[in-house]
């Protein structure tokens, strides 16, 4: 979205040509032993834990961290897959200010996200600039829940619940539904890219800028998160590695990295 829009003025290209996605990861609800409700909160129940006025529940800026817009996702698509139409707004209502809501458009559940965003004085969502400032404070006790990444979650030793493969936004057999879901900044602020999100399985991408002073360096680097050590390493963060890597513009790619990956489809 930002470096294949925006063009570097000293060469007259844009700042990326290509990326490849290296890793994955799926989102997991956190929480701690001395969360409340710990002892009771379950894949099937999560959506009523959470809606209960006591439950102090943190949201990384989805105006600003990825994290924090596949949060709203799963709330929307949660709505179809747990029957509760009015789950995200119930949850953030009177939260948020302004309020947050999905639409249907063309077919598709978007969730709107207002240039201006705060929780309000009483809300019981606290909101971090990022999912990791979130960890700490869920290892503090400042809040209780917390959507995360499973690689933040094992990395930092929190419990988890998993969410059904239809939410987790980490199975290629449900690309399909999350491809029905999406999130809109309405921001003046990226008034030169279209800051739309759309549902897909998460996928973690590297390339080599146009203007980097040691590309070839770059792109051996690449080459090694990609070979059986990098991925090694990938899998032991607790990161899901593709079986075959695949790469936006296959043929802008250099030539090192041409063979450890296939062509993204259109």
């Amino acid at each position: 979205m930002l470096m294949y829009q925006a063009v570097d003025e000293e060469t007259g290209r844009p700042y990326a040509e290509w990326y490849v996605e290296v890793a994955s990861n799926r989102m997991a609800l956190a929480y701690t032993p001395g969360s409340r409700y710990a002892g009771e909160i379950s894949g099937d129940n999560w959506p009523e834990v959470l809606g209960r006025p006591d439950v102090r529940i943190g949201l990384s800026d989805p105006r600003f961290d990825p994290s924090g817009y596949r949060t709203l996702m799963i709330l929307a698509m949660a709505q179809e897959v747990y029957d509760d139409p009015t789950l995200l707004v119930d949850l953030t209502l009177g939260q948020l200010t302004p309020p947050v809501a999905p639409v249907v458009e063309e077919g598709r559940t978007i969730v709107h996200v207002p240039e201006l965003l705060a929780p309000t004085d009483s809300s019981r969502i606290v909101m971090r600039g990022s999912s990791t400032q979130l960890v700490a404070l869920l290892q503090t006790g400042d809040i209780d829940y917390a959507f995360e990444y499973e690689s933040v979650i094992r990395q930092n030793g929190l419990e988890m619940v998993r969410l059904p493969a239809a939410l987790d936004l980490g199975s290629d057999a449900e690309a399909g539904r999350y491809a029905g879901y999406g999130v809109v900044l309405d921001s003046q602020r990226f008034s030169t890219v279209d800051p739309a999100f759309d549902g897909g399985v998460i996928a973690y991408g590297a390339t080599v800028p146009t203007n980097a002073p040691h590309p070839d360096e770059a792109a051996e680097f690449i080459a090694f998160l990609l070979g059986e050590e990098g991925r090694a390493v990938m899998t032991a963060s607790h990161h899901s590695v593709f079986d075959h890597p695949e790469a936006d513009h296959h043929d802008a790619l250099p030539e090192v990295l041409r063979d450890l990956t296939v062509p993204k489809d259109p």
